[in-house]
C-alpha cells in the first residue's frame, strides 16, 4: 500500500472503537470476526471523517470486507480527488473507469426441448421452435395456451443434495432444480465442491413468486418447516451457499424480466469490490400450474396464435416459457490464472428505471435511449466493433417497435453502427425473469461457434418498426469480421431496465498442445450406475474432439471435477484408446480387469517429481501415470496441475448424470409409496428383542416416516448427516423410544456416526438402565445436596416450582438456569451469596424438576414465572436478577415486564439465535465432561456421570418445545428500552454464544460487557470465585468491576 498514513490512521481508530491494541487488529478478517456491530460502525464512521477528513456511511464500510480494503478503497479515493482537483471543470463523470474486466467462466441451463446448453445451441441452429401445447396440468385442457415447457420438472436427485425425499417433495421445482443446474455451472467452470468451500462465490438468483405451494394450499398437514422453506424465493439463493458453504453475499433479486441482467450487475460491483471473487447468477422460471397463464390471459398479453413472432407483423401478445440456468463468473485475471475457459467477457452493463410514465407496465424509449448512450460513451465503446444485438423482443405489437427505435435512435447519437438483431424467444418464448440469461447462454455459444443462427418466426416487418443499419438474418451467417461485441437488452414490466455489453474472447490454439503423450483419465460417480450412465455420455462427447483437446480433457478430469467413491481411471494416448479402454469397462461385468493399478514403490511426492522433470518418456512414462492412478483409485489426495503446460485449461464437459427420482406433491400430501417393511439380516439380527422390531428397523421406519425416504433405500451404515437431519427431525426421530428407554437425550444422535451406531448406543442406554439401581430423580440430587448445607423452603406456586433459600433477609436475587438444568447448577453462588444478607429465589421452568409442562410462548412464560414470583415474595418486592444462556433470555423479557429488576446480570446469553442451538449441544457436552473431576468434587458425587448429575432429565418434548422457542427469540428490537444496570458477562469459548450475539446486548442503554478468557458456557461453575465476585461488586454499584 503506498500510503501507510490511512492505515496507520485506520489501524489507530479500529483499535480504540474496540478496545484493543493495534497489534490485536484482524486487519484481512472480515470486521464482524472482531466484533464490529452497527453501532461500532458509527463510531468508526465519525472517526473517519474526523481524523481522515472523508464523508463516509456506516454502511459503507460493509461494502469492504476488512481494514485493508477500507485502506485501499480510501487511497484511491484520495488519488481521485487528487486528480479531479488538477483537471477542474475538465472532469468527465461519464469518463470509462480502468476496472478490471469480469469473465463468464461458466455455463449450465435446461430449456424448452433442450436438456443442456449445447441441445439449445443445435436447436437455435437448425430453426427449431420448442413452443408446445400447455397440457402439463390435469383438468385444464385448453389447447389454446401453449409455451416453452421443461421436461421432468416433477423429478430431482434429492440423495445427491443430502435432502430427504420428503423435503424434496416440498420444495418448488425452481428452487431444486436450480441446485442441479448450479452444480453443472460449478462444474462447467471448474470449480470443485472442495475449491468453493468456505469461499467468497457469491450467489446471485432470480425466480418467479412460485405457484407450486398452489398444489397444497388446501392440506394443512403439510404446511410444516420443509414447505416454508421449500418455497420461500429468498432460500434460493441461500441453499445454494449453504450446500457449497459459501460465504459471501447470497441474495434473490425480482425486477420482473430485467431480473437476470439486475443480478449480473449487483454481481459485477460485488467482484469489483473484493467482497466475492467468484458469484454465480442462476434464475428459474418453472410453471408448476396454470396460474401465470390465466392471469396474462385475463390481461390480453398472452399470444393469441400461441407463438412468439418478434419483430413480425404477426406479433400479437408473449408466450410463456420456462428455463432454468446459471453462468459463473470471475475477475479475467483470476480466470486465467486459475486456467478457465472464458465464455464471454462483461464489457459494460448499466440499469436504470422508467421512471414516472403513462402507466407502470408502459415502456420508457427516453429511458432505454438514456440508459443505452449513458453505457456506450461512458465505457468509450466503439459500435464498429458492435456485431449483434440479442433484444428483449418478446413479440408484442407496441414492445418491440419502441425497443428497436430506442436501440436505433440512441445508436445513431452516437456513431454508425451495422449489425444483426434477433431474439430467442421466437424459439423458445418469454421466460420472464429467466430471460436474460437464455439470452447470454445463447450469444457466448455464439461466439464459441462463430455463428449466429438464424431468427425463425420471422417473414415481414411489424409496419411500427424502423430497422434502420439493424439487420434480421433468417438464415444461419458467420460471426461478423472484426467484430467482437455483442449487446442485449431486458425490460422489467416494474420499470426497470437493463442493457448489457459482451466481447468475444480470443480463441486458444489447442494444436500447440504436445499431441503424441499419454495423459491420464479419471471418471467418478456416487454409484457404479451413475458412472456406467456418465461414461456412455463421454463415448458420445469424445466422437466430437480431436486429439489435440485430449491434454484440456484430462486436465479437466482431474484438476476441475469434484471427485466421487466410485471411479474408472484409464491411462490413453488417443481418443480411440480411451473409447476402447471405456468399452472394455463397461463390457467387464467387474469392471475390474482394466481398473486395476499396482501399488508404487514410491510416495505420491517422489512419483509427481518424476513425472514433472520432463525426463520420462515410452513405458517409463505409462509406469509412473499407473502409479497416480493407483493413488486416485485408493482415495489418496493428489494435485495433479503441475503435470499440464500452463496453457493447458479447462473444457466443457458432459454434465453429471444425476439420478432424479419422482418429487412431486399431490394434494393429499402424498408423493410416492413408501414401503414400510424390510427384511432382517445378520447384521442387525443381534438388536432383536423379545420379538419386537430391531432397533436398526424403528429408525429406518421413524426416517421414512419423517423424511419420505424408502425404508429399503436407506442404509444402516450411511453417515446420519446426509439424510438432511436437523435439531427437529433429531428429536422426532427419537420420540418413539421415549416410552420404553425413558429420556432419551438428542446428543446421542451427534454422537452416532450412522444407524447401526445410533442403535448401538440406544441399546447401551436400555441396558445401563435395566442394569442399575434406579436413579434418584434430579430433584432428588438437588434436595440431597441442599439438605446437606443450606435451609430452604420449596414452593409450588401457579405450577412453576420454587426453591427458596435465606427468607426474609434484605436484598433479593432471582436466579434463573439454563435449559435442562435444576436449581443446585447454582450452587457456587449459593454458598457464596447466603453469605450476605440475601434472599435467592430459584424456579424451575414447565418441564424441569416438579413444575408442570405447559407450551406457552417465551413471553407468557416469563408472565407466569413472574407472577408466581410476586405471589411468594410480595408485588412490590425489588430484587437483582441473574439470568444464565435460556435464564438469559427469559430475564430480558422479565427486565421488560418488571420496574422492579434492580441490576440485571446476562450469562452467555443471547437476544437472538442464528446458529442451530441444538447442533452445538455435544460441544457443550464435552466442555462440561472436561470439567468432570472438578465438578466431581464441588457435588461431592462419583457415581454417576457429571451430564447426568447436572441434567433436569426433559423428555424429548419438552426439549423440543424449548428449542423451537430459542430459534423464535428475537428481543434485539426491545433491548434500547430496557432501563435497568446491566452486566453481561461472556466466556470466549462458547461454542455457543459469540461475540457478535454478545455485542447485540449492547443496544441495552446502561450495560457493560466483561470477557472471560479461557471459560466457555459454564462460568459460574468453572469460574465461580471470580465470577462471584464480579457480580458482588457489580449488584454493590462498585466501580471496580474488573477481573
Amino acid at each position: 500500500m503506498k500510503d501507510n498514513h490511512i492505515l496507520i490512521q485506520l489501524k489507530n481508530i479500529f483499535a480504540a472503537v474496540l478496545l484493543c491494541s493495534e497489534e490485536e487488529l484482524m486487519l484481512d478478517r472480515p470486521y464482524i470476526d472482531m466484533g464490529v456491530d452497527s453501532i461500532l460502525a458509527i463510531q468508526i464512521a465519525k472517526l473517519i471523517k474526523i481524523k481522515l477528513g472523508y464523508e463516509i456511511f456506516s454502511s459503507d464500510l460493509y461494502n469492504f470486507t476488512s481494514i485493508n480494503d477500507l485502506a485501499i478503497h480510501m487511497e484511491r479515493l484520495k488519488a481521485s480527488e487528487q486528480t479531479h482537483s488538477s483537471k477542474g471543470n475538465n472532469f468527465k463523470p461519464n469518463k470509462k473507469e480502468n476496472k478490471e474486466k469480469i469473465a463468464i467462466i461458466g455455463i449450465s441451463g435446461r430449456f424448452p426441448g433442450a436438456a443442456s446448453p449445447n441441445e439449445y445451441w443445435e436447436n437455435l441452429i437448425h430453426s427449431k421452435c420448442s413452443i408446445t401445447n400447455g397440457n402439463r396440468w390435469d383438468g385444464f385442457t385448453d389447447k389454446k395456451y401453449k409455451g416453452g415447457f421443461l421436461e421432468n420438472i416433477t423429478h430431482f436427485d434429492s440423495n445427491f443434495f443430502n435432502i430427504s425425499p420428503r423435503e424434496a417433495a416440498l420444495m418448488d421445482p425452481q428452487q431444486r432444480i436450480l441446485m442441479e443446474v448450479a452444480w453443472e455451472a460449478f462444474e462447467d467452470a471448474g470449480l470443485t465442491k472442495e475449491a468453493l468451500n468456505d469461499s467468497k462465490c457469491g450467489v446471485f438468483t432470480t425466480s418467479l413468486p412460485g405457484d407450486y405451494k398452489n398444489n397444497t394450499q388446501d392440506n394443512k398437514k403439510i404446511y410444516n418447516n420443509f414447505s416454508f422453506l421449500g418455497n420461500a424465493v429468498s432460500v434460493n439463493a441461500g441453499r445454494i451457499s449453504y450446500f457449497f458453504n459459501l460465504k459471501a453475499p447470497s441474495i434473490n433479486i425480482d425486477t420482473a424480466c430485467s431480473s437476470s441482467l439486475v443480478a449480473i450487475d449487483l454481481a459485477i460491483k460485488y467482484l469489483e469490490s473484493g467482497i466475492c471473487d467468484t458469484a454465480l447468477i442462476g434464475a428459474s422460471c418453472i410453471f408448476s400450474t396454470p396460474e401465470l397463464f390465466k392471469l396474462a390471459k385475463n390481461s390480453n398479453l398472452l399470444s393469441k396464435s400461441g407463438l412468439c413472432y418478434s419483430f413480425d407483423e404477426r406479433a400479437d401478445g408473449f408466450v410463456p416459457a420456462e428455463t432454468v440456468s446459471c453462468i459463473v463468473l470471475k475477475k479475467i485475471s483470476d480466470a486465467i490464472r486459475d486456467r478457465h475457459r472464458i465464455y464471454g467477457i462483461m464489457e459494460a452493463i448499466g440499469v436504470n428505471h422508467d421512471g414516472y410514465t403513462n402507466g407502470l407496465m408502459s415502456p420508457n424509449v427516453d429511458a432505454q435511449k438514456e440508459l443505452i448512450t449513458s453505457i456506450y460513451r461512458g465505457h468509450e465503446i466503439n459500435l464498429s466493433e458492435l456485431g449483434y444485438v440479442e433484444a428483449h423482443g418478446t413479440g408484442t405489437a407496441i414492445g418491440d417497435p419502441l425497443e428497436i427505435k430506442a436501440l436505433k435512435e440512441s445508436f445513431e447519437q452516437l456513431s454508425d453502427y451495422k449489425c444483426y438483431i434477433g431474439s430467442s424467444k421466437a424459439n423458445i418464448g418469454h421466460a420472464l425473469v429467466a430471460s436474460a440469461l437464455a439470452s447470454i447462454i445463447k450469444i457466448v455459444l455464439s461466439f464459441k461457434h462463430n455463428t449466429i443462427p438464424p431468427q425463425i418466426n420471422f417473414a415481414n416487418l411489424n409496419p411500427e418498426i424502423k430497422l434502420g443499419a439493424f439487420k434480421i438474418n433468417t438464415n444461419v451467417v458467420k460471426w461478423p469480421k472484426e467484430k467482437n461485441l455483442a449487446a442485449i437488452s431486458a425490460f422489467g414490466f416494474s420499470g426497470t431496465n437493463a442493457h448489457l455489453v459482451l466481447r468475444k474472447p480470443e480463441q486458444i490454439n489447442l494444436n500447440k498442445i504436445d499431441t503424441i503423450r499419454p495423459y491420464i483419465f479419471l471418471f467418478s460417480a456416487k454409484n457404479k450406475r451413475q458412472l456406467e450412465k456418465l461414461l456412455h455420455s463421454y463415448k458420445i462427447f469424445l466422437s466430437g474432439i480431436e486429439d489435440q483437446e485430449l491434454a484440456c480433457l484430462s486436465y479437466s478430469l482431474n484438476c476441475s471435477l469434484t471427485h466421487f467413491p466410485n471411479k474408472f481411471v484409464s491411462i490413453a494416448e488417443t481418443k480411440e484408446q480411451l473409447l476402447e479402454n471405456i468399452n472394455i469397462f463397461l463390457n467387464d461385468k467387474h469392471n475390474c480387469s482394466i481398473n486395476t493399478y499396482q501399488k508404487p514403490p514410491y510416495s505420491k511426492e517422489e512419483v509427481m517429481y518424476r513425472l514433472t522433470s520432463n525426463e520420462l518418456t515410452g513405458k517409463e512414462l505409462y509406469k509412473y501415470l499407473a502409479y497416480i492412478a493407483y493413488f486416485l483409485m485408493h482415495e489418496e489426495k493428489i494435485t495433479l496441475q503441475a503435470l499440464y503446460p500452463n496453457f493447458v485449461h479447462n473444457i466443457s464437459l458432459p454434465s453429471y448424470p444425476f439420478c432424479r427420482e419422482y418429487s412431486w406433491i399431490g394434494q393429499d400430501g402424498s408423493f410416492h409409496n413408501t414401503e414400510t417393511s424390510i427384511k432382517k439380516n445378520d447384521a442387525i439380527e443381534a438388536y432383536i428383542d423379545d420379538n419386537k422390531w430391531c432397533v436398526v428397523d424403528k429408525l429406518k421406519t421413524r426416517l421414512s416416516d419423517i423424511l419420505g425416504y424408502k425404508v429399503e433405500a436407506i442404509s444402516s451404515d450411511q453417515p446420519l448427516q446426509s439424510f438432511g437431519i436437523d435439531s427437529i427431525v433429531a428429536l422426532q426421530l427419537l420420540d418413539i423410544f421415549q416410552e420404553e428407554y425413558g429420556a432419551v437425550n438428542p446428543q446421542i444422535i451427534l454422537t452416532s456416526n450412522n444407524l447401526n451406531e445410533l442403535a448401538e448406543n440406544l441399546e447401551k442406554l436400555k441396558k445401563k438402565n435395566q442394569s442399575k439401581p434406579q436413579l434418584e430423580l434430579n430433584i432428588s440430587n438437588t434436595t440431597k445436596i441442599f439438605s446437606k448445607e443450606f435451609a430452604y423452603n420449596t414452593i409450588l406456586q401457579d405450577g412453576i416450582e420454587w426453591f427458596i433459600f435465606g427468607e426474609n433477609n434484605r436484598n433479593t436475587i432471582v436466579f434463573l438456569p439454563p435449559l435442562n438444568t435444576l436449581a443446585h447448577v447454582w450452587i457456587q453462588q449459593l454458598r457464596f451469596f447466603l453469605k450476605g444478607n440475601n434472599t435467592i429465589y430459584i424456579p424451575h421452568y414447565p418441564g424441569h424438576g416438579n413444575s408442570l409442562f405447559k407450551e406457552p410462548d417465551l413471553e407468557n412464560l416469563v408472565l407466569s414465572i413472574f407472577k408466581s414470583f410476586e405471589a411468594i415474595a410480595g408485588k412490590y418486592k425489588k430484587f437483582d436478577l441473574l439470568g444464565w444462556s435460556l435464564g438469559g433470555c427469559i430475564a430480558i423479557i422479565l427486565s421488560l415486564v418488571s420496574p422492579r429488576v434492580q441490576n440485571l446480570i446476562l450469562i452467555n446469553t443471547s437476544a437472538k439465535f442464528d446458529n442451530d442451538i441444538f447442533a452445538q449441544s455435544i460441544t457443550l457436552r464435552e466442555a462440561l465432561l472436561y470439567h468432570q473431576n472438578y465438578l466431581q468434587d464441588l457435588f461431592d458425587f462419583s457415581a454417576q456421570n457429571i451430564i447426568d448429575y447436572i441434567s433436569a432429565g426433559c423428555s424429548l418434548e419438552v426439549l423440543k418445545y424449548y428449542y423451537n422457542r430459542l430459534q423464535e427469540f428475537d428481543a434485539t428490537p426491545k433491548l434500547s428500552s430496557l432501563n435497568v444496570r446491566c452486566m453481561i458477562v461472556y466466556g470466549e469459548n462458547d461454542p455457543v454464544i459469540n461475540l457478535h450475539d454478545i455485542n447485540r446486548l449492547n443496544f441495552i442503554r446502561d450495560s457493560k460487557i466483561i470477557s472471560f478468557e479461557n471459560e466457555g458456557h459454564f462460568i459460574p461453575l468453572t469460574a465461580p470465585f471470580k465470577f462471584n465476585r464480579l457480580i458482588k461488586n457489580f449488584m454493590d454499584y462498585k466501580d471496580d468491576i474488573k477481573l
